[in-house]
C-alpha cells in the first residue's frame, strides 16, 4: 500500500498516495484541471502541455498529467498557468480548421470558450490532406485532429495492436491506419477504442453528412434494391448532432433495411432512432435493428430483431416468432400497452445492442440504461454476420423514421 504524502495546492495543504499523478489528485482535492492528451486508460504522455502547473524548484511548468505527487511538494495551478494555458489553446486552435466536425463534441472548443480563448490567426499550411477509406462506418477528419495520439496510444497500450500510426512531420502531420491502408486491411478489430479516447471528434463513426449513404450499407431486400431510394434517403432537415440523417418511409407490410456486414458474430451496436409518431399510439408488429446469420435477405436465416408490439420495446425472433416485451416479467409478457419503454415522436434514442451468438445472449440499451427485460441468454447459438437497421412493418403504423451515428464495435461504444 502506498504511503500519503502531504503537499501544498495553491495554498492549502493536501494529501496523497505517493506517487498518485498529480491531475488525480488534484481533482480529489476539488481542483480542476483540463487535459487534452490525458486518458485514464492510457499511460501518461504530457503532450499536450494543457495541464501544466508551477512546482516549487521546477524551471519551468510541469504537466499534472505526468507528474507524480512527493512529499512537501509546492503546487500552483493560479499563477502565471492560466495565461500559459490560453497561449497554448490559441496555438491549437490556430490550425484547428474544423472546429465542428459534424456537430461531434470538441473538448479543444470547450476550453476556448472556459478560457476566453480564440485562434489569433489560421496558420497558411494548416491544412492536411485528407484521405478516402472504403471502411464507410469509421471515418477520420485530419482538420479536427489535434495529433494528441490518444488513439494510436490506445490501439498500442489497450488493444496491443498497430492498427494507427502518426504519418509526416510538421503541419503535414496526420493519423492514418498503418501503412495508409484501410482500416479493414490493419489489426483494427472495430471496437470503435481510438473514437471514444478522441477528444475532438476528428474520428467519428459513421453518419451521412456526406449526403450519401455509407457504401457499407447495402439495403435489402435485393428485389427492391433499384427502387431503394424511394424508401431510404438522406434528410438535411433532421439529424442527431450533425446536419443529415438516413429517412426510412417504409411502404405497407414491407421491409427496408441497410445490412452491414460484422466480422464477428460478437458485437456491439449503436443506433441513434427517431420516428414521427409515439410508440404508445401504433400498432402491429415492427423491426428497427437486427442480427442475422444469413445473407441480408428478410426470409433467409435467423433474425434476431428489436422493434416494437403493444406500443413499447421488444425483442424477437424470427425462426419461431418468441418476443419478450419491455414491461415482461421473468421472461412472461402481457401484452398491455403500459409500463415498457415506449420512445416519443420527435425524440432522438440512443439504442444499443449488445449481440453475443456463441453465448446466446443479447442486451438492450436505451439511452444509457439497460432493458433488464429484453435481457436474454438462451436464444441461440447463433454465428450472426450481419447488422441490419431500419424498417420491418408487419401491419403496423405507417410512420417516417430517421437513423444517425451508427456504430458496431467489439466493445461498447455508449451514447454522445
Amino acid at each position: 500500500m502506498s504511503s500519503m504524502a502531504r503537499f501544498t495546492l495553491d495554498g492549502r495543504e493536501a494529501s496523497a498516495p505517493e506517487g498518485e499523478l498529480l491531475v488525480h489528485a488534484a481533482a480529489r482535492h476539488g481542483v480542476f484541471i483540463p487535459t487534452l492528451c490525458h486518458d485514464d486508460k492510457l499511460d501518461p504522455y504530457g503532450g499536450c502541455r494543457m495541464c501544466v502547473v508551477g512546482v516549487e524548484g521546477s524551471p519551468r511548468p510541469l504537466p499534472a498529467c505526468a507528474t507524480r505527487v512527493t512529499e512537501g511538494m509546492v503546487v500552483s495551478t493560479n499563477s502565471s498557468v492560466p495565461a500559459y494555458r490560453k497561449t497554448l489553446t490559441e496555438m491549437l486552435l490556430a490550425e484547428h480548421l474544423d472546429p465542428n466536425p459534424g456537430g461531434r463534441p470538441n473538448e479543444l472548443t470547450d476550453l476556448a470558450d472556459e478560457v476566453d480563448a480564440e485562434a489569433p490567426f489560421v496558420l497558411p499550411d494548416a491544412k492536411r490532406e485528407n484521405y478516402e477509406d472504403r471502411n464507410r462506418l469509421m471515418g477520420y477528419t485530419p482538420d479536427a485532429c489535434i495529433l494528441c495520439n490518444r488513439c494510436v496510444r490506445y490501439t498500442q497500450e489497450v488493444m496491443q495492436c498497430s492498427a494507427l500510426s502518426l504519418e509526416g512531420r510538421g503541419p503535414h502531420a496526420r493519423i492514418v491506419p498503418t501503412w495508409e491502408r484501410s482500416w479493414l486491411d490493419t489489426e483494427c478489430e472495430l471496437c470503435g477504442g481510438c473514437l471514444s479516447v478522441c477528444p475532438t471528434g476528428a474520428i467519428f463513426c459513421a453518419d451521412f453528412e456526406s449526403g450519401s449513404i455509407p457504401t457499407q450499407a447495402v439495403y435489402f431486400p435485393e428485389y427492391q434494391r433499384t427502387q431503394s431510394s424511394t424508401y431510404v434517403s438522406v434528410d438535411s432537415t433532421v439529424a442527431h448532432k450533425g446536419t443529415k440523417s438516413l429517412k426510412v418511409t417504409p411502404g405497407g407490410n414491407f421491409s427496408s433495411m441497410l445490412g452491414v456486414t460484422t466480422g464477428t458474430a460478437t458485437f456491439w451496436t449503436r443506433v441513434y432512432l427517431r420516428m414521427d409518431v409515439d410508440t404508445s399510439t401504433v400498432s402491429g408488429h415492427d423491426t428497427f435493428v437486427l442480427a442475422t446469420d444469413g445473407n441480408g435477405d428478410p426470409n433467409a436465416g435467423q433474425h434476431v430483431r428489436i422493434g416494437e408490439h403493444s406500443c413499447q420495446l421488444e425483442i424477437n425472433r424470427k425462426s419461431d416468432d418468441k418476443e419478450i416485451l419491455s414491461n415482461a416479467v421473468n421472461g412472461v409478457s402481457n401484452y398491455q400497452c403500459s409500463g415498457g419503454i415506449t420512445p416519443v415522436k420527435n425524440t432522438w434514442y440512443c439504442l444499443e445492442v449488445f449481440y453475443d451468438g456463441p453465448r446466446s445472449e443479447v442486451r438492450v440499451f436505451v439511452d444509457g440504461t439497460e432493458s433488464s427485460a429484453l435481457h436474454v441468454t438462451d436464444w441461440g447459438p447463433y454465428t450472426y454476420g450481419m447488422f441490419k437497421f431500419g424498417f420491418e412493418n408487419y401491419g403496423g403504423t405507417t410512420r417516417n423514421l430517421w437513423y444517425d451515428d451508427v456504430a458496431i464495435a467489439t466493445t461498447r461504444i455508449g451514447c454522445q
